[in-house]
């Protein structure tokens, strides 16, 4: 007789963002909703399952009710850790279990994977960033403490890297009876379904044309995501990332990947707080049919979107690989920028060492092959908006793919008493457009997603351009694309002039490169289109459209020529070096809200 194999059966889910210790009203909502929209096989928990540590170890009602065994939720329950540390009592019954608090509530721990006799493998990636304790957290503290660590990301990558079988058909007793019974199956590995994390993972609104949220505080959804979230959703590849730090929520378009034997896609959702008073949307119910490895690969969903994780460098130590191609979809002539920090010239995090005598230590090297590059990672750049150190006051406009600051230090200065005259341009107006997710150049953006990034670079500068004309001012801007040493953040720097000096600034940077062995090609566009991997170079936007392009030879380059230039056109030799035009925060704050009023009406980000 023929045997008849029946497809996987859809698992409903409902999946809930933070309670923060509410948790008897959790379980009689979603007893409610069960009823009414199910009937739900698994109830997921993104963020923080329990509140603040309670004042001299006091334990909640709903604690002990859990511990008591005389509450308990109508699904199958799964949580992990939030900012929040575990209640002392709970952990310690985390322990003594394997991760089962109460019949049907599990602890999936700080990372874990477990796969439900349904056949679903869920993952956690819990806990809160703190860039200060990532790196400094004793491996001793990684089972108790609220903050991802370098522990925790290593510990995740051993969970999902290793195959993790499915779990009998008969529910586990407990989640350590569950990792037992996956550990000693030798059955082939299945993908991970769903992540659940409390951060945000770094870059994830990158490409989407999803409206964003907004938080109280004001700090902008693009600076929400951890880095190492970042790297554990790539390291993953689950089907869907459920994250309820933020409070907030926002559904992603779906992204694909490119895996070995064709393309996968990841759902991001972000929650809002259950029972919240920002009133968010709080769950998220769905249904998910169990990986087969025999099933044919779906298509992408419509309005999916390439992966925002593949930018940039990851946590892990990584490299700029030889031989790169330049990226398809460039227009000719747009590269690379320096590597620097938030500052007007070319010192910082990335910027080249100084020898003895002031001068850089060591060089580009036109046409030379590239050396391997070590690169500064996003949590130590001072450009990625997911820094918490990043100068965030300073920032005029954020876009999809790219953002706009004031430099520390502008080349133009702004009044700050009443004896001051007024600028050309409100605030100054001298401004850096960078890239968000973190490239050490624009040429290491990845190819699929290069148009748009440079697209917004352009558009950027037309805006500006438009700004500084209403204020009888003419646009330069200039770049170094160069990597070496630690590589650095891609920018291009951007500053008005007055109007009627515009005629005068390609003879200034002639003049000027000529005293400083800056020899400029013949035809600039020709030299941008002919650049090969590995050439350092100099560029500047001229205001009538021209470019100028200088190839870097393996000699010493002065990081500040562009300052320099513009700092002696507009008679201002003094403010040739961004810190001899420091300014107090105060002050900063004050010529950021003037440039940013002023360029309100042209922000295409607006």
């Amino acid at each position: 007789m023929a045997t008849t194999t029946l497809a996987p059966t859809p698992v409903k889910v409902l999946t809930v963002g933070s309670p923060f210790g509410r948790i008897a009203d959790l379980f009689a909502k979603a007893k409610v909703i069960d009823a009414k929209h199910g009937k739900f096989d698994i109830l997921l928990v993104s963020g923080d399952f329990f509140g603040p540590p309670a004042e001299a170890e006091e334990v909640s009602a709903d604690v002990k009710d859990l511990l008591d065994g005389k509450l308990q939720p109508p699904i199958p329950t799964y949580f992990t850790l939030g900012a929040n540390p575990l209640p002392p009592v709970i952990q310690e019954r985390a322990t003594e279990t394997g991760g089962m608090i109460t019949e049907g509530l599990f602890y999936l721990g700080k990372t874990g994977v477990v796969t439900t006799s349904q056949g679903i493998k869920i993952a956690a990636f819990g806990g809160e960033y703190d860039l200060g304790k990532f790196g400094s957290t004793p491996e001793s503290d990684e089972p108790t403490t609220p903050y991802i660590t370098t522990h925790t990301l290593s510990s995740f990558t051993n969970l999902v890297a290793p195959p993790t079988p499915r779990a009998s058909s008969s529910a586990p007793a407990t989640l350590a009876s569950a990792r037992a019974a996956s550990s000693a199956s030798s059955a082939a590995s299945a993908p991970v379904d769903i992540l659940l994390t409390h951060a945000w993972p770094s870059s994830i609104t990158l490409l989407s044309s999803k409206p964003l949220p907004i938080r109280p505080d004001g700090l902008p959804a693009q600076a929400w995501g951890a880095p190492p979230v970042g790297e554990a959703l790539r390291k993953a590849r689950p089907r869907y990332c459920f994250s309820g730090g933020e409070g907030a929520f926002w559904e992603r378009e779906p992204f694909w990947t490119k895996v070995e034997d064709g393309e996968h896609v990841t759902r991001f959702v972000s929650l809002g707080e259950f029972g919240g008073v920002r009133k968010e949307r709080w769950f998220y119910a769905f249904s998910i049919t169990p990986t087969s490895s025999t099933a044919p690969t779906a298509p992408r969903p419509a309005g999916t979107t390439a992966s925002p994780l593949s930018t940039g460098p990851t946590n892990d130590a990584a490299a700029v690989p030889r031989g790169r191609k330049r990226p398809a979809g460039l227009p000719a002539g747009f590269d690379d920028g320096p590597a620097n920090y938030i500052f007007g010239g070319g010192y910082g995090a990335g910027a080249q060492k100084r020898g003895r005598g002031g001068g850089p230590r060591g060089g580009g090297r036109g046409g030379g092959p590239r050396r391997e590059v070590k690169e500064i990672g996003q949590d130590e750049c001072w450009f990625c908006l997911s820094n918490p150190k990043v100068t965030k006051h300073l920032i005029i406009s954020i876009g999809s793919e790219c953002y706009v600051t004031l430099p520390k230090g502008q080349v133009p200065p702004t009044p700050h008493s009443p004896s001051d005259p007024a600028p050309l341009v409100p605030g100054g107006g001298h401004v850096l457009i960078l890239p968000i997710a973190h490239y050490p150049t624009l040429l290491s953006v990845p190819a699929e997603l290069a148009a748009p990034v440079i697209s917004e670079i352009e558009r950027y500068k037309s805006a500006l351009r438009a700004c500084y004309a209403s204020h009888g001012a003419a646009l330069v801007s200039f770049e170094i694309g160069r990597l070496t040493g630690r590589g650095g953040h891609a920018h291009v720097q951007v500053c008005p002039v007055p109007a009627a000096d515009a005629g005068r600034v390609e003879d200034a940077f002639r003049k000027e490169g000529e005293r400083g062995g800056v020899r400029w090609e013949e035809d600039g566009e020709k030299a941008l289109r002919e650049l090969r991997e590995g050439q350092n170079y100099l560029r500047v936007d001229l205001p009538d459209g021209k470019k100028l392009v200088h190839i870097m030879q393996p000699q010493p380059f002065n990081l500040q020529f562009g300052r320099q230039v513009i700092a002696n056109l507009l008679n201002m030799p003094e403010r040739t070096d961004w810190r001899a035009c420091a300014l107090s925060e105060a002050d900063e704050r004050a010529d950021a809200q003037s440039f940013k009023k002023a360029f309100a009406a042209f922000d295409p980000a607006s």
